[in-house]
């Protein structure tokens, strides 16, 4: 079986309508893939197989240089609100 790694934009009409179909209502956290390439960035890719290929489709990238800011380190974690009514 032929293994590809391929940008979203780069599927044919076909393999675009397959995904499009494959994933209809949406996907999950254990469904994606997340691929660190050569030069530090990160690809976030999900799973689509046809009879003779098995593709990652990637569907999005971030550069390394954001997962190193330094503001990721000043962003605030979310408070717990308690919505009790006492």
């Amino acid at each position: 079986m032929k293994r590809v790694i391929i940008d979203y934009k780069k599927l044919s009409s076909g393999q675009k309508q397959a995904f499009s179909d494959l994933y209809s209502e949406g996907y999950g956290d254990n469904e994606l893939i997340t691929l660190t390439m050569g030069d530090g960035s990160r690809v976030s890719c999900l799973p689509m197989s046809f009879e003779d290929t098995s593709f990652l489709v990637k569907i999005g990238s971030v550069s390394k240089d954001f997962w190193d800011a330094d503001f990721l380190d000043s962003i605030e974690p979310v408070e717990d609100v308690d919505f009790d009514d006492d």
